[in-house]
């Protein structure tokens, strides 16, 4: 089991996340929201994305009957919200934090 959790931020608030894995859309996620996905065991890479910005890619393992939790929110919090286009110019692969929060 997936969980994903995204935190509320004032950045993308109006807009879903799109939550990739293995190179596949599998959901959207709203700005505040949790969302659960069944997936198989074995090595996975997860990434959200947002138009052409996304999170950095994690790679992890699931065992049989294992949740992992990660946690997902825009990195244009503060003082960054004003470095918004330097995150979508340069930065586009760290526009979104993307945190692993346990694994069992």
């Amino acid at each position: 089991m997936l969980k994903i959790t995204r935190e509320t931020t004032y950045a993308d608030s109006l807009r879903n996340y799109q939550v990739e894995l293995d190179g596949k859309l599998i959901g959207k996620i709203a700005n505040g929201e949790t969302r659960s996905f069944n997936i198989s065991p074995g090595e996975h890479v997860l990434c959200m994305r947002i138009s052409w910005c996304r999170s950095p890619r994690i790679n992890f393992v699931v065992e049989d009957d294992d949740a992992i939790s990660f946690k997902c929110r825009s990195a244009l919090r503060g003082a960054k919200m004003f470095l918004g286009m330097v995150y979508i110019l340069l930065l586009p692969h760290r526009y979104i934090e993307l945190t692993l929060e346990s694994s069992k």
